[in-house]
């Protein structure tokens, strides 16, 4: 689940801006140099720069704890490290599909990626939100249930569209760390204290899947 940062004064404006207008500039910028740079054919050089528009929580959260900037800039280069990553991952995910199918429809994809996660994600939140309300989640097991609404989103979101589980996740977390109907109670102190539990395992799982061979082989030649 996304941190309870909440979106207020003109943060949000600034957010959706650097999420929308923000990856448009960079990847047209990034496409640019990639090709003046590597020098490879355009669809290629555009799948590069959609994955190198991604942030992503997990680098931009060790850095604002590192360097602790002042709100709002602090909530600002989080949520955009949040709402950032699933876009970036779809628009990866839509172009290497045209690349190999192709997909002819490569926008659409995305878009029915978007609010297949956003729907999800907003029946996910209504449902912990309601359950909150109403009292019946004890209040030391409150971050628990919530992770456990967090992990069904997730889930339902990839049975369906691949990538809408990430969409699914941010929106939930947007909704139940920007509402004020029920208190979140614990939610923030059990994300601080399983955060960096999975980031560790995030890093040795993504280490396990390197092929030493091919890496020796690249080194070599290179």
């Amino acid at each position: 689940l996304t941190p309870l940062l909440d979106l207020k004064l003109n943060v949000n404006r600034v957010v959706w801006r650097l999420v929308t207008i923000g990856v448009l500039i960079t990847l047209s910028l990034g496409t640019l140099a990639i090709l003046i740079i590597l020098n490879v054919p355009f669809i290629l050089a555009l799948l590069l720069a959609s994955i190198l528009v991604v942030s992503g929580p997990t680098v931009v959260g060790p850095i604002l704890q590192f360097a602790r900037p002042k709100e709002p800039v602090s909530s600002v280069l989080m949520w955009e490290g949040i709402i950032i990553d699933p876009i970036g991952a779809s628009l990866g995910v839509a172009i290497l599909s045209y690349i190999i199918s192709p997909n002819p429809f490569p926008i659409m994809d995305i878009f029915l990626t978007v609010v297949t996660g956003i729907v999800i994600g907003l029946v996910a939140a209504g449902l912990y939100v309601a359950s909150e309300r109403s009292g019946i989640i004890p209040p030391n097991l409150s971050a628990l249930v919530a992770l456990m609404f967090g992990i069904i989103a997730i889930v339902s979101g990839e049975l369906i569209l691949q990538e809408a589980g990430l969409f699914a996740a941010v929106t939930m977390g947007l909704m139940v760390g920007n509402q004020h109907f029920a208190p979140a109670n614990g939610i923030e102190e059990f994300t601080e204290t399983i955060e960096p539990l999975i980031l560790g395992m995030l890093f040795v799982m993504l280490a396990a899947l390197v092929d030493l061979n091919a890496m020796g082989q690249y080194l070599i030649s290179a």
